[in-house]
């Protein structure tokens, strides 16, 4: 039987953001994996201070707070196996558990800007995650070592395309379904 997973890209406007953007000339800065299409439950490197991004590291992210308002988004699902998917829990739970040892890997963004593969134990940034999770599980949808991946392979991947817009739409839409009210995806 297959499970879904969501991936999310974003990009905030934050000054992080934007300097990633500046390097990368794509759209998308920030990637995410979530569990459900509501978004409650997903999960990243980011910020763990939302007053200094230089704090960073495994987090589960408010898409519904302030950094993430009406940042333009692109959401996928992906179905899995659920062998992957329990793998996928698993890994997350891990780093749910263990958190305090992982860090931002902000020297990594340079690596793969230069096209170095670049593993440092314990260090990693939202790309690099959610395919090393993905791979992990035996799910490829980027055939990219995980230290080399970025936001916009994902959207190169052969994903199915949910919903591209602002992301507070998509949550707004989410609130108006559950009154009753039609919701639309991409």
């Amino acid at each position: 039987m297959e499970k879904e997973i969501y991936i999310l890209l974003t990009n905030t406007g934050t000054l992080l953001a934007r300097s990633i953007q500046l390097c990368t000339g794509e759209k998308f800065c920030h990637v995410s994996i979530a569990f459900d299409q509501e978004l409650k439950e997903v999960y990243s490197f980011g910020r763990k201070d939302q007053a200094n991004p230089w704090i960073g590291g495994f987090v589960r992210e408010d898409v519904r707070g302030p950094i993430f308002h009406n940042s333009p988004c692109r959401i996928y699902k992906l179905k899995v196996e659920e062998q992957a998917y329990a793998s996928i829990r698993e890994q997350i739970e891990f780093f749910m558990n263990e958190s305090d040892k992982y860090r931002y890997n902000f020297l990594g963004i340079f690596a793969v800007w230069f096209g170095i593969q670049w593993q440092r134990r314990n260090y990693y940034f939202c790309s690099q995650f959610v395919n090393s999770i993905l791979q992990n599980a035996n799910v490829f949808v980027v055939n990219k070592f995980p230290e080399l991946t970025t936001p916009a392979d994902f959207m190169e991947a052969r994903l199915e395309l949910l919903y591209q817009g602002s992301l507070s739409s998509y949550i707004g839409a989410l609130h108006r379904a559950r009154q009753g009210k039609q919701f639309r995806t991409a």
